[in-house]
């Protein structure tokens, strides 16, 4: 089985994003999120192509996390690595950079 690996800019928005979601919202929606998050990696550790390519670069795929999160991640016969977290509220040119 591949293994997950998380780029040091995807942990680092993962972490801003959860302490985002309990300062501002609630632990309960941190929880759901956090529940949400884990069946998606899930998906992906079986299926890794169930999700689309994306437009910027053919070698990344991008699942929808929610409204407001984007993942973005490639795989080899080894390992998924996570990418980025995006936050779609950004400007969408931040989103060339991730490789």
């Amino acid at each position: 089985m591949k293994r997950i690996v998380f780029s040091k800019r995807s942990k680092n928005q993962l972490e801003s994003l959860l302490e985002y979601l309990q300062n501002n919202f609630s632990i309960l929606t941190k929880e759901k999120f956090i529940t949400n998050f884990d069946k998606i990696v899930l998906i992906i550790l079986k299926n890794p192509d169930t999700f689309r390519v994306s437009e910027v670069n053919g070698n990344i795929r991008k699942c929808v996390i929610s409204k407001q999160t984007t993942l973005y991640y490639r795989y080899n016969i080894n390992e998924i690595r996570i990418l980025s977290l995006f936050d779609t509220r950004q400007n969408p040119n931040k989103i060339n950079k991730i490789k």
